[in-house]
């Protein structure tokens, strides 16, 4: 196999979940596990375990989309992209014991946060001011319509 990516794209194929745990991959069910597919992932240890453990950042257009965040904070734990709405980088983790892993300085977000910042419509002068809370080290924990034209989705 010529990579890890390839390495971790045919273990997907097959049905096999690839997680890690400190230094260690855990591969389930380990009964789908062929012996070559072992050898691959013991020759690209390194690069699997980087990338397991890598923040993943949604690439695309500067805006948000919805889907691919809640898909990769589902199935990694963690998304991080770059926000239009707020003019930089914001995180979004599964839960506390996500938020280590995200990069110093990014506002990171806990999904009982999103759920509640993006209950109803919000408008974005609203969003805003939250996320400058946030930023400056406070917690969501509900936020209030302020009357203003409400966001169209895109944070």
């Amino acid at each position: 196999m010529d990579d890890a990516a390839a390495v971790l794209e045919r273990a997907k194929a097959l049905g096999i979940s690839v997680t890690s745990s400190g230094n260690k991959i855990l591969l389930e069910p380990g009964s789908k596990v062929p012996p070559d597919l072992v050898q691959a992932i013991r020759q690209h240890k390194g690069e699997i375990l980087a990338i397991l453990t890598s923040p993943r950042l949604v690439k695309g257009q500067p805006r948000w989309h919805a889907e691919q965040v809640a898909r990769a904070v589902r199935e990694e734990g963690l998304c991080i992209f770059w926000s239009e709405a707020f003019g930089e980088m914001v995180a979004f983790v599964r839960d506390d014991s996500y938020a280590s892993r995200v990069p110093c300085g990014i506002v990171t977000y806990t999904e009982q946060e999103l759920t509640e910042l993006f209950r109803g419509h919000r408008s974005i002068k609203a969003l805003r001011l939250v996320h400058e809370a946030k930023r400056r080290g406070g917690m969501v924990t509900g936020v209030e319509s302020d009357g203003e034209k409400t966001h169209n989705g895109e944070v």
